[in-house]
């Protein structure tokens, strides 16, 4: 293999190398090494790993590898640094064994196979720069202590710099591979992208900045077995600011975006905004906003306007007031949409003989209005945020399940319902959670494609109050607060009441920080006519030295969901901490253990993972000595892992 090939010249070229490293300055030739370093390892090991299926099918594999480690890292220059630099990293892991099944859970930093990074700069003090970067890699990874992975990736591109005073250009082209295989499953996900972006900026002192931007993306993905999609993205954007004060409180900023996608993910969009910001007399902001946006995908035309306009005031530095008004005006094939929204406010903080004092209160009015035609609702790219532990509904009710797309930003990956995502029924609405050890990260953004049975025609008014308040007492050590939101309606015409998200929740808790501690408590009682529930949180954070050479760090973090409607208890439990401790300076335990559980339709998991490794560091040499076992239970699945290894790596 070409890489193999590579990986050889590069061990040669180190070897003629002084090995230890040290100095800063040794040359062959031209070749001049500012630094080298790295690091040579053997280890030996034997797992363990018992499957169970809910068909009660068991397997039982069993594995013993020797494996070996080379790490390298130079940062060199050819006759001198203004003329070309060279950083380049390397790792490989030459085995006696390659096991495709057993795969230390959550243990990256051990199982990466080979890695190569190289990156290029030419000609760094000439107005013209030229860069050249690649690399490849080979790994395994563990998803959520869920699933294991094998990881395969390439890249290669180079970049342009014209540096100068009066149009600055920045190009840069690559092509990135990056392709994954769950090694229990043998699904498989292939990515790649070649894409090309230019850049062209230009400042008028302190006063303006433009920059216009131009990136064009050709994606293929694959994933599970499902055809390849290809996507071609051209995307432009211009962003301008114009200051006219120094300290930025009156300027004008405008942004203008141009996105055209063919291939599998179809669309066309402009967006436009627009902002004016001015200060007035009496300390009084004024803001002007005007957005904009023209989106054609799937034959599904959307025209929306947005003028927002925005009052502030300071009062000395404990009181903030606001007061806004909103118009939209969307236009969909399907429907048109009118909405005024208003809203008062203030933010009060204040010192008081204990600590201090928090107040911030909110009044919103809507008045929304809708013209329906009786062609079902279609809904494109709307974005959703999917955390663990938190219910989140789709917008619209009476959604055709069949019809749900879930998608990343781009629409190259089509996540996989009951592989990366469930979806539940909860009346007439549809929730969505992501799935552990599936393609969707938690806390990430996916953006979702669906159809919606037609809506009659409705307008309505809705009055929300939100107010909150928080004392800090003991110097900041100790926080309460409470949170409460209503949200009411009035004036109402519609035949479908579910649309109506009337909302009444009410939050209470507290938090203590205390040096390397944290801890809290909450209760959230949100009654609505959608879907009520009642929630308790309680974690902890702890990160410091208990004793010379004792260091502990322990994170707890417990939710309960009752959701009282659909009489259904949903609970998320994650429990993780490590100790290390130090014996000598050349000597220390470390000690790491994680829990996880979930439990609720369709998200029942218990994840254990124990680890103890002893280290022992004589002369650059450090020895390690480990064990660790995991056990996962995954929606009826089980696995029992256990692991036993010794490394021995040598530093320079």
């Amino acid at each position: 293999m070409i890489i193999n090939k590579i990986y050889i010249i590069l061990i040669i070229i180190f070897a003629a190398v002084n090995a230890n490293g040290q100095n800063p300055m040794y040359s062959i030739g031209p070749w001049n090494f500012n630094s080298i370093n790295g690091s040579v390892s053997v280890e030996g090991s034997y797992r363990q790993q018992t499957d169970k299926l809910e068909s009660d099918f068991r397997e039982l594999m069993k594995s013993s590898a020797f494996r070996s480690f080379i790490k390298l890292n130079a940062n060199s220059y050819v006759w001198h640094p203004n003329f070309m630099t060279l950083d380049a990293d390397m790792e490989y892991s030459p085995n006696a064994h390659i096991d495709n099944f057993l795969v230390i859970p959550n243990r990256t930093e051990s199982n990466t196979a080979e890695r190569i990074n190289v990156n290029i700069s030419l000609l760094n003090s000439l107005p013209v720069t030229v860069g050249l970067f690649g690399g490849a890699g080979h790994s395994y990874t563990s998803r959520d202590f869920a699933t294991d992975v094998e990881l395969k990736s390439t890249n290669l591109g180079g970049k342009l710099a014209i540096k100068n005073s009066i149009l600055p250009l920045n190009i840069s082209a690559q092509r990135s591979e990056w392709g994954e295989t769950e090694l229990a499953t043998g699904r498989r996900y292939f990515y790649d992208d070649r894409s090309f972006t230019g850049t062209l900026s230009r400042s008028f002192g302190s006063f303006s900045d433009n920059q216009l931007n131009f990136n064009y993306d050709d994606i293929k993905s694959d994933y599970s077995g499902g055809g390849t999609l290809e996507t071609k993205i051209a995307h432009t954007t211009m962003s301008n600011r114009i200051g006219f004060t120094s300290d930025g409180k009156t300027e004008f900023n405008s942004f203008l975006s141009y996105l055209n996608s063919v291939g599998a993910q179809q669309a066309n969009r402009i967006d436009e905004n627009a902002t004016l910001k001015l200060l007035l007399p009496e300390n009084f902001l004024l803001t002007a906003t005007y957005l904009y946006a023209n989106v054609l995908q799937d034959n599904l035309s959307i025209t929306q306007h947005n003028p927002i306009l925005k009052i502030e005031h300071q009062l000395f530095l404990s009181l903030h007031t606001f007061g806004y008004y909103q118009y939209s005006n969307m236009d969909v094939k399907t429907y048109k949409e009118n909405r005024n929204i208003a809203g008062l406010g203030f933010n009060y903080e204040k010192i008081i003989t204990p600590g201090m004092l928090y107040i911030n209160y909110e009044f919103i009015g809507l008045n929304e209005k809708r013209t329906s035609t009786s062609a079902p609702i279609i809904v494109r790219n709307e974005e959703y945020t999917l955390e663990d532990g938190k219910v989140l509904l789709l917008k619209n009710p009476y959604v055709r399940q069949g019809t749900i797309v879930v998608k990343n930003n781009n629409g190259t990956v089509i996540f996989r319902e009951n592989i990366d995502f469930i979806l539940i029924k909860r009346g007439d609405f549809i929730e969505i959670q992501r799935l552990p050890g599936g393609q969707i990260a938690n806390r990430s953004n996916v953006y979702i494609d669906y159809e919606a049975e037609s809506q009659s025609s409705y307008h309505f008014n809705s009055f929300s109050h939100v107010f909150e308040t928080r004392v800090s007492l003991l110097d900041k050590v100790l926080d309460i607060y409470v949170k409460v939101l209503e949200n009411n309606f009035g004036d109402v015409y519609t035949p479908e009441t579910k649309i109506l998200k009337i909302s009444h929740q009410k939050v209470a808790g507290l938090e203590v920080r205390k040096g390397v501690f944290t801890g809290g408590a909450e209760a959230d009682f949100y009654n609505s006519n959608v879907v009520p529930y009642n929630s308790y949180r309680i974690y902890m954070n702890y990160n410091g030295e208990i004793m010379q050479g004792l260091i502990l760090s322990v994170l707890g973090n417990f939710q309960y969901y009752n959701l009282t409607q659909d009489k259904e208890i949903q609970k998320f439990a994650d429990l993780s901490g490590n100790i290390e401790y130090s014996l000598a300076d050349w000597s220390k335990v470390n000690t790491e253990a994680s829990y996880r559980y979930q439990s609720g339709r369709g998200l029942g998991m218990n994840l254990l993972n124990l680890k103890l490794e002893y280290i022992v560091n004589i002369l650059k040499i450090y020895m390690t000595f480990g064990v660790e076992a995991f056990y996962r239970n995954f929606i009826g699945t089980t696995s029992d892992f256990m692991s036993a290894y010794i490394r021995i790596e040598r530093r320079f």
